[in-house]
């Protein structure tokens, strides 16, 4: 069980593989934003709060494609890590830079934006 295993998620992060031509945004309706798809871009979020709590503020949704197709990854970062190692550099706050490394060297770099 990956739960038992490896944790609860800590950080999300859903990296745009594809800009959209219509709608398709990620909804975080509790916190009243709203991030546009863009290619290039990923939107990061801590699951929990300073407490160690599930975080309800981070409940999102993505909303209906309505021109186009919309492509992502997901990436969770959890309480323990996984066999392999996944680095990352994550700001707390606004618009910052992110730096993902797997277990082969690869080093993965993106714009994320940081719901408030």
């Amino acid at each position: 069980d990956r739960m038992r295993a490896r944790g609860q998620r800590i950080v999300s992060i859903f990296c745009y593989l594809t800009d959209v031509e219509g709608g398709g945004c990620t909804h975080f309706p509790q916190v009243g934003k709203r991030f546009k798809p863009k290619k290039g871009s990923a939107v990061l979020w801590f699951n929990q709060d300073t407490s160690g709590n599930m975080d309800e503020r981070v409940l999102h949704a993505g909303e209906e494609v309505t021109a186009g197709d919309k492509w992502g990854a997901n990436i969770w970062i959890r309480e323990r890590p996984p066999d392999r190692s996944i680095a990352a550099i994550i700001p707390r706050d606004g618009v910052g830079r992110i730096q993902l490394q797997d277990g082969l060297g690869r080093i993965f770099k993106s714009t994320v934006y940081v719901p408030q």
